[in-house]
């Protein structure tokens, strides 16, 4: 089915400009470039000029994968295997020499033909530079040659394997900052953001009054979100961790030091104007059934209540000092409106430790623990009752976690045609209707998948939608 722009009446409901459409060429040839940047600064790709000089190894497959980290898979076919030292000797063993000992950087994308009457023109549609280690080598020997699997993670993988027992007395931002930086490895830039140029604040008095943030044995991770998990920013949100590895391509240097960010919650608070994602922070919009003029390959959504949305009620239990409380309600509905009384969205216990009784006060503590939860959960829902998979013609621009975190999805679903009644007989019914309930222009990412394999690329995207019927 081909569309007209301006015509299309489902982007006056459902849709966000530019509409998404596949890439254009006479060829197009996916490509992977694994780099290793040590002394001999080893290539391996996918071409006939693949890890000179003995060009014996090249990228069989690769799969990459992205939500609050990253992490890859690569599988090599080498006919002589004489890289079975390498790659085994890059197997991190030191997590403290992991960002420079044992890096790997990773590129893919498309590279396109165009066959002119007087000129042929190439072009390349590329993803940035993805920072990694080597976690693990999977060997296949035959006599035809050696498949090695690479699964490659960013670091903070290792950083998942060690634990701290410590405590820090100190401002929250600083305690946070002061832990990574005592990890292995270490991590010496975390950003605390609101957007790509501006920095959020935490509420009250947790921006700047120092309390005892105690580690417990946890991983530095597993710690920093256990402590914001208590808190929510200046404007009632909760707050999203994830790890950038992103560096820059000319180099392999590292553009900025690998950084944990910690970003404030991106959906619109409670009343707030939806439609503004539209103009701001929307990725465009994607057609499904909308034949050769769309890069969507499938779309299967999965519909099911989701019941903690339904749960009303949460108990604080405080400490000795502090008194307990009851929430009801939830902080912002989905579908709109919402009680003055603030709940946590499901039902549950929340804790008041110490350093909430010294930051927000002994007699605040219970109700403030109510909404720092209710906040925190809503930015961090592992689920929805609407979630779907999309799988699309490779986009390699579709690898930056802080684009896709942020910014919205438009999906506008087109029934499939089929025949009616008419006045004459038998008609095609056109033009097949919008799906009202999958339509929406308020789709979120929560996760985004690559995958080249023998010639051909797709780009899986794992979404859900916050408020079915709802634009």
């Amino acid at each position: 089915m081909a569309f007209n722009e301006s015509n299309f009446f489902c982007m006056t409901r459902f849709g966000c400009y530019p509409i998404n459409r596949p890439f254009d060429g006479d060829v197009l040839s996916p490509f992977v470039t694994l780099t290793f940047y040590d002394n001999d600064k080893r290539q391996i790709t996918v071409g006939n000029k693949s890890n000179p000089p003995n060009n014996s190894a090249i990228i069989k497959s690769f799969q990459y994968g992205q939500s609050d980290g990253s992490g890859a898979e690569v599988e090599i076919y080498d006919e002589e295997g004489g890289d079975f030292k390498y790659f085994v000797d890059k197997i991190v063993k030191n997590p403290e020499e992991a960002k420079t000992e044992y890096k790997a950087v990773v590129q893919w994308g498309w590279i396109s033909a165009s066959c002119g009457n007087s000129k042929n023109s190439i072009s390349s549609q590329r993803s940035r530079c993805h920072q990694f280690s080597i976690l693990t080598v999977d060997i296949n020997i035959s006599g035809k040659g050696i498949i090695f699997r690479l699964e490659l993670r960013d670091l903070m993988q290792p950083m998942f394997e060690t634990r701290i027992t410590k405590v820090y007395n100190l401002t929250l931002k600083e305690a946070i900052r002061s832990m990574f930086r005592d990890a292995t490895p270490a991590i010496t830039d975390v950003q605390f953001k609101r957007s790509e140029t501006e920095d959020f604040r935490f509420n009250g008095d947790v921006e700047t009054k120092s309390a005892k943030f105690e580690t417990n044995g946890l991983t530095p991770l597993a710690a920093a979100r256990e402590w914001v998990s208590r808190y929510r920013t200046d404007r009632d949100k909760g707050i999203i961790v994830f790890y950038d590895n992103l560096i820059d391509c000319a180099t392999g240097q590292d553009s900025t030091p690998p950084k944990v960010v910690f970003l404030e919650d991106p959906l619109p608070k409670c009343f707030e104007d939806k439609d503004r994602n539209c103009q701001f922070a929307n990725l465009g919009t994607y057609i499904v059934n909308g034949g050769k003029h769309s890069p969507v390959l499938s779309f299967d959504p999965k519909i099911k209540f989701n019941f903690s949305t339904a749960a009303r009620a949460a108990v604080v239990v405080g400490s000795e000092t502090s008194i307990a409380a009851t929430g009801t309600g939830q902080p912002c509905p989905p579908g709109g409106g919402g009680s003055t009384e603030v709940g946590s969205g499901s039902s549950g216990m929340v804790q008041v430790t110490e350093d909430m009784n010294r930051l927000l006060g002994n007699k605040d503590a219970p109700r403030d623990a109510l909404r720092s939860q209710a906040a925190n959960e809503r930015a961090n829902k592992n689920y929805e009752s609407v979630e779907a998979e999309m799988r699309i013609q490779g986009n390699p621009a579709l690898d930056n976690i802080y684009d896709l975190i942020t910014k919205t999805v438009s999906i506008i679903v087109i029934n499939p045609f089929h025949l009616a009644n008419g006045g004459n007989g038998i008609d095609w019914l056109i033009p097949a209707p919008c799906n009202d309930i999958l339509s929406n222009k308020n789709w979120r990412v929560k996760g985004v998948s690559h995958e080249v394999r023998e010639g051909t690329y797709t780009t899986t995207l794992k979404l859900f939608l916050v408020s079915p019927g709802s634009n």
